[in-house]
């Protein structure tokens, strides 16, 4: 028939040449042995592309080893080729896989369903095709931070033909299907920490400081892969609002954080002052620490340790019993104790220089020596004058109000009996503040006189016409003393009425004796 007839023929295996550019020219015959003789319309071209295309990945991607943040991560970039004249690369498509997490699905939903748990290969289209690039899914979850992550990439032609992609177990191996290791990035977006060791915060330091130290480490909250630390800085500051020159060992630095002479590791670190004058006496002190790891994440919340430096001894006083005075038998033996730098230390006073340790409540004890048979108290753990040598008891020291712990009054309580009438004590004490600094009182001593003194009126009596002064004798049984101010009083009872002179006029106290006024 005349109608057009669809023909076909196998194709020769030697024109199948790779990459070969082949023209194929049809030629028909009909019946009567015509032979077409017009060609013009009648061939077609065509590359034999057995090869498959190329794909790498760009510098501007992500690096293989390289440590990235949520603001340096690049995108997913390449390029792809086929080859002069062949099909030409039809698409490209790219693996992500986290360690411990999973495979991207290629949804992006910012939260761990974008994740296949499984090491199931989902070859995601990229945008693109010479030049292609994807962009990474939302990594803000907790699981996708801290992680190890491993690309692949694969490309197909127009001819079908597909670049060798990974098997499971390259998935699971994190290589390629040479065997050699895939490209490996890592993904950390947490701010690393550090900790100030010594001293700590909240210290006093009675003494020289030569070394400060502490560790740092990256905010990895267990997870596999937290980005190591690659730089630890510091800053002092003292109260006066001056800024430490780690340089120039002075006091005219920058407010700025450096890492000059640092050593030890980043995780382990310490500075060593060039010189152990540099912390003065009065001050207080902030020393700020500051991370950063390989992924350029700087801490932000630093570590700050305060601390004040405190070289003063205090001062404590006795003020009950006074020195050479007497008590009764309550035992309750009290004074003045201080710390304030104002008071102590005449060369460091200055509108700055006004810190100092303060005072604990149990900084001020006291040793308490029976002169009679040469022994010491023993404390409440052992209340009895046996011990040949001194034991100091702790007290109860209390800030005065406005000050806080710099200065007061301490009271130490003795159990009832523990004195002995008629016999001499010397009081000596002991106080020690929150730096370590310790002094001792000038030692008081006291006799304990437990009987009660005697008085009698001698004049007037009878019925005087008038009355000048009353007069009368008092006395005290040795080793007492009368006390020479005050240590007589009367009372004046009217007896018609019973009431009691007070001094200016006579009035009732509802005629009990312990309501009387005594003059």
């Amino acid at each position: 028939t005349n109608a057009g007839t669809v023909w076909s023929t196998n194709t020769p295996t030697e024109i199948r040449i790779s990459s070969a550019n082949l023209k194929v020219y049809p030629r028909a015959k009909d019946k009567a042995t015509n032979y077409q003789t017009d060609f013009a319309n009648g061939g077609f071209t065509f590359t034999i592309d057995d090869v498959a295309p190329s794909v790498v990945f760009l510098s501007t991607g992500p690096q293989d080893g390289a440590y990235y943040n949520e603001a340096t991560l690049p995108a997913i970039a390449g390029t792809a080729t086929d080859g002069s004249g062949l099909s030409g690369v039809k698409e490209v498509r790219i693996v992500l896989r986290s360690q411990g997490y999973g495979t991207w699905d290629g949804s992006r939903g910012g939260d761990d369903n974008d994740w296949d748990g499984s090491n199931a290969a989902y070859w995601i289209l990229a945008t693109g095709l010479t030049s292609w690039t994807t962009s990474f899914p939302p990594l803000n979850q907790p699981g996708a931070n801290n992680r190890k992550y491993t690309l692949w990439v694969s490309a197909e032609d127009n001819a079908t033909n597909v670049s060798t992609r990974p098997s499971a177990g390259n998935i699971t191996g994190d290589t390629n299907p040479n065997g050699a290791a895939a490209l490996q990035f890592y993904y950390d977006n947490s701010n690393p920490v550090s900790y100030v060791q010594t001293p700590l915060s909240g210290a006093y330091m009675g003494r020289p400081l030569l070394t400060i130290s502490g560790t740092a480490a990256s905010d990895g909250g267990g997870t596999p892969s937290p980005s190591p630390l690659n730089n630890l800085t510091a800053r002092i500051t003292r109260s006066d609002g001056s800024f430490y020159s780690f340089s120039g060992n002075n006091w005219a630095g920058l407010n700025s954080f450096t890492n000059t002479g640092r050593q030890g590791s980043v995780s382990a670190w310490y500075w060593v002052m060039a010189s152990d004058d540099k912390f003065e006496n009065g001050y207080q002190y902030r020393f700020n620490a500051q991370g950063t790891d390989a992924a350029t994440n700087v801490e932000t919340g630093f570590t700050t340790s305060t601390f004040i430096v405190d070289f003063t001894s205090p001062a404590a006083q006795v003020t009950a019993p006074s020195d050479n005075g007497f008590v009764n038998a309550g035992g309750i033996l009290s004074g003045t104790a201080d710390d304030s730098i104002e008071n102590l230390c005449g060369g460091c006073a200055g509108s700055s220089r006004t810190f100092e340790a303060g005072i604990a409540s149990s900084g001020v004890a006291v040793a308490i020596f029976r002169r009679s048979n040469m022994q010491w108290w023993g404390g409440w753990a052992s209340p009895t004058f046996g011990s040949a040598g001194a034991v100091y008891s702790s007290g109860v020291y209390t800030g005065n109000s406005g000050v806080g712990q710099s200065s007061g009054t301490w009271v130490y309580q003795m159990p009832p009996g523990s004195l002995t009438n008629d016999t001499s004590y010397q009081i000596h004490v002991r106080v020690t503040d929150r730096a370590g600094n310790l002094a001792y009182s000038v030692t008081n001593f006291f006799t304990v006189d437990v009987t009660s003194p005697v008085s009698a009126a001698t004049f007037p009596t009878g019925s005087p016409q008038s009355v000048n002064t009353i007069t009368g004798t008092a006395s005290d049984t040795a080793p007492g003393e009368l006390m020479i101010t005050g240590g007589v009083q009367i009372r004046i009872v009217r007896a018609d009425t019973n009431e009691v002179f007070n001094g200016a006029a006579f009035v009732a106290t509802g005629g009990d004796p312990a309501n009387s006024i005594w003059l």
